[in-house]
């Protein structure tokens, strides 16, 4: 893995800015604050739907132990892709676009940044103020592609 940059992020979100249930994609960590980092960390805003069927597929992970949100990243990723319904084609466009970058994924909803205590709430964290702290942070990233999707058209 190399080191990330705001350039890495938008070429990442390009896959998520144009996916059916996905409002937002916003950039959280070192690479919002300083352009840079170690890994990437990105928040889909998606709707209650959505969101609810992500936190309830974590629960049903952390309800094995006394672990916290911030140690399943492989199972928030699996379970933000299950709940966005993540085709075949979107799939092997992330992971070609992901190959030599750590993506950490986070599905928040609609709102988020104004409800960040009955977030943090549903969220399971050692640090009573995450959702906060992130929400200083985000940056919504924008897509910077010349091709017009639609969403849903090019893929369901």
């Amino acid at each position: 893995m190399h080191e990330v940059s705001k350039k890495d992020a938008l070429r990442i979100a390009e896959v998520f800015i144009n996916t059916p249930g996905v409002s937002a994609v916003e950039v959280i960590g070192s690479v919002a604050r300083e352009g840079r980092g170690n890994d990437l960390d990105l928040v889909l805003v998606v709707d209650g739907i959505a969101y609810a069927t992500y936190v309830l597929s974590l629960n049903e992970k952390m309800m094995c132990g006394e672990d916290y949100y911030w140690d399943f990243r492989q199972e928030r990723h699996a379970a933000a892709l299950r709940s966005l319904n993540f085709s075949l084609p979107l799939r092997g466009w992330l992971r070609l676009a992901t190959a030599d970058v750590s993506l950490d994924l986070h599905l928040l909803p609609e709102g988020w940044k104004t409800r960040a205590d009955e977030v943090q709430h549903h969220l399971r964290h050692n640090d009573p103020n995450f959702v906060s702290n992130i929400a200083k942070d985000a940056v919504e990233l924008r897509s910077t592609s010349s091709i017009p999707y639609v969403k849903g058209v090019l893929w369901p």
